[in-house]
């Protein structure tokens, strides 16, 4: 789905600057900080936790946290505390199967609980009267991606972790 050109293009952030043991601080900044959230718990999949920057109309990678057979009070930690550094406007997390409960905890969390966002990938009503067909949301959220890939919206580590991701959508 994602031309290897397009990728590349996209893979700006020289990987030795944005990965430093403590996170980048912030406060020079100007702009809104996002999290999106990819639960996978104890199962074979990794949990991500990918930290984009939103500075007029560019997003930039700023961190990635990607993690395996994570239990769910582990992660729900792990998103507290990278909320604690990195101020984010909005966490976006997938609340469909193992994400609920990591949800469900940030929404009781007085930190979090106004920057939470479900994003279920699964299927998404199309209609405020629930009775039309259902598309596909990660269908959406690729082909989005796709067009702020293709237009230089997007910039990203320079790394083969994402880059074999990407590809392999």
């Amino acid at each position: 789905f994602f031309p290897t050109e397009v990728i590349k293009k996209c893979m700006t952030i020289t990987k030795n600057l944005a990965t430093s043991e403590s996170p980048p601080s912030l406060g020079w900044v100007l702009g809104d900080t996002y999290l999106g959230v990819d639960i996978a718990g104890q199962g074979s999949d990794q949990t991500v936790l990918l930290s984009m920057l939103k500075n007029n109309d560019q997003m930039s990678q700023i961190d990635m946290e990607i993690t395996e057979k994570t239990y769910l009070t582990e992660t729900t930690s792990r998103i507290i505390n990278a909320d604690k550094v990195y101020k984010y406007t909005k966490i976006l997390i997938d609340d469909g199967g193992m994400g609920f409960g990591v949800f469900s905890s940030l929404l009781a969390n007085e930190q979090t609980r106004r920057k939470v966002v479900p994003l279920n990938n699964a299927t998404r009503v199309t209609d405020s009267s629930e009775e039309k067909s259902k598309k596909i949301l990660k269908e959406e959220m690729y082909n989005n991606l796709l067009v702020q890939m293709e237009n230089s919206k997007i910039n990203l580590f320079d790394d083969d972790e994402i880059f074999l991701s990407l590809k392999s959508v």
